[in-house]
C-alpha cells in the first residue's frame, strides 16, 4: 500500500460513491480498507500522485474477507501514479468478490490493475481466502510509460476462483513483462 488516500474508508459497508470526481491529489485517490459491499460508479479520477484506487489490504492473507463483494465500475483513471511511479490505477490487496468492470485506465508511469499480494506464497488454495475477484471488459491503454515489470493486468499470488475476462489491453511503453501478467505463486483464477 503506498500510503493512505485523501479520501479513506475504514471499517465501512455500503458505501457509494457516485458521479464523483478526483483529481490533482498528492498521494492516493481514493482508499477503502476493511470495507464491504461498497460502489465506485462512474467516478473519474485525473492527475492522482500516487494510487488512483487502492481497496483492501496487504499484511494478512487470510482477512481478505474484511474487504469483500466491492465494486469498481464504468469509472476513467487517467495519469495516477503521476508523481509516485511505482504506483497503479487501481491497486487491490486480499480481497474477496471485487469487480473491477468497463473502466477506462490510462496514462500510467506503471501497471494499470494490480490484484493481489504476497510474494514467496506457496501456490495453495488454503495460503490465503483472496478468492472469486473479476476484471472484466476494462479498457487500458498507454502504461508502463517510465517503469518495467508490470502489466496492464498484473495479479500476484493465490486468487481462488478469479476471472479475467473480456479486457482491451494496448500501447505497452516496455518490451518486456506482458500485458496480462500473473506473477510469481499466481493460482487458481481463469483468464
Amino acid at each position: 500500500k503506498l500510503a493512505p488516500g485523501a479520501v479513506r474508508l475504514a471499517d465501512c459497508s455500503r458505501i457509494g460513491f457516485v458521479n464523483c470526481s478526483f483529481s490533482r491529489f498528492g498521494g492516493v485517490g481514493l482508499d477503502l480498507t476493511r470495507t464491504t459491499d461498497s460502489v465506485i460508479d462512474r467516478c473519474n479520477f485525473t492527475d492522482i500522485s500516487g494510487n488512483g484506487i487502492q481497496i483492501g489490504q496487504y499484511q494478512d492473507p487470510l482477512a481478505s474477507h474484511k474487504d469483500a463483494r466491492n465494486v469498481i465500475k464504468d469509472s476513467v483513471i487517467e495519469r495516477a501514479a503521476s508523481e509516485f511511479s511505482g504506483g497503479v490505477g487501481i491497486a487491490a490487496g486480499y480481497t474477496q468478490g471485487l469487480v473491477i468492470e468497463h473502466c477506462d485506465i490510462s496514462n500510467l508511469t506503471y501497471a494499470g490493475i494490480s490484484v493481489g499480494w504476497g510474494w514467496s506464497r506457496h501456490e495453495c488454495a488454503k495460503c490465503t481466502n483472496a478468492a472469486n475477484n473479476t476484471i472484466r471488459n476494462n479498457r487500458i491503454h498507454n502504461y508502463k510509460r517510465t517503469l518495467n515489470d508490470g502489466g496492464g493486468i498484473y495479479m500476484l499470488g493465490p486468487q481462488n476462483g478469479s476471472l479475467i475476462e473480456g479486457n482491451y489491453v494496448y500501447d505497452q511503453h516496455t518490451k518486456t513483462s506482458g500485458a496480462l501478467y500473473p506473477d510469481e505463486g499466481s493460482a487458481y483464477s481463469t483468464w
